[in-house]
């Protein structure tokens, strides 16, 4: 017997993903840090940081791009952007502390 909402068939919506309250984080991966909610491969000249997996981040702002398939949160320190989720994929970038 199936348990409900198990897996999504094609064509099904999809369940909600986890949602990221604003707070302390942990890198799970390294992740770059980008000007804009919206730029999501900053060139070489946008780039503000690139931070390492295990550093502390506080996401303040927390911004869902469906259309990419992003879920992205602000950062004060270094001041930008980096991307919290993968909806596509699953894949997690930060764990909240």
């Amino acid at each position: 017997q199936e348990l409900p909402h198990e897996e999504a068939e094609p064509g099904e919506q999809e369940p909600e993903g986890p949602s990221f309250p604003a707070g302390i984080y942990v890198l799970l991966r390294p992740t770059f840090v980008s000007p804009a909610a919206d730029i999501f491969a900053p060139d070489d000249d946008e780039l503000i940081a690139e931070l390492e997996e295990g550093e502390e981040i506080e996401i303040v702002e927390v911004e869902d791009f469906p259309e990419e398939e992003r879920v992205r949160g602000r950062i004060l320190d270094p001041d930008g952007w980096v991307t919290l989720m993968n909806t596509a994929t699953g894949t997690v970038w930060a764990s909240l502390k």
